[in-house]
């Protein structure tokens, strides 16, 4: 069922285009649940910030990292991922990409808990947030 929500021509392939769109709208998808679920919880202001600028920062680079990952699954070298192939990817143990979308929800909150570490681990306030958004916009 995913491959074909992904596959959005209907050509019975994915290219990296159509991965890397749909790869974006379920992070940020995800990424707002999570933020809703920590704002309920009490998760302080400044460690959602942190993870935000952390997500924001690494977003790019991130999807970048995930959809290579996920084309190493084009087997036959065309650019594409066959329903096959992704198949294959999903039940192999080794294309980590392709397996995080058999559970998003635990992929993203598992990412979201690693970045929270981190920002604990540093620090971060909302001075220091200030200070590192304005060196990065400027």
């Amino acid at each position: 069922m995913v491959f074909a929500v992904i596959d959005r021509d209907n050509s019975g392939k994915i290219c990296k285009g159509e991965f890397r769109r749909y790869l974006s709208k379920t992070v940020a998808i995800a990424t707002e649940l999570y933020f809703a679920k920590a704002k309920k919880e009490g998760v302080p202001f400044v460690l959602r910030v942190g993870m935000k600028v952390a997500l924001d920062l690494g977003e790019g680079h991130r999807t970048d990292q995930i959809t290579e990952e996920a084309f190493k699954a084009d087997t036959d070298g065309d650019g594409e991922i066959s329903l096959d192939e992704w198949l294959t990817a999903a039940n192999s143990g080794d294309n980590m990409a392709i397996e995080a979308f058999l559970n998003p929800g635990d992929t993203v909150l598992k990412q979201m808990e690693e970045i929270a570490e981190d920002v604990k681990e540093v620090g971060l306030t909302v001075e220091s947030y200030e200070q590192l958004k304005h060196e990065i916009l400027h």
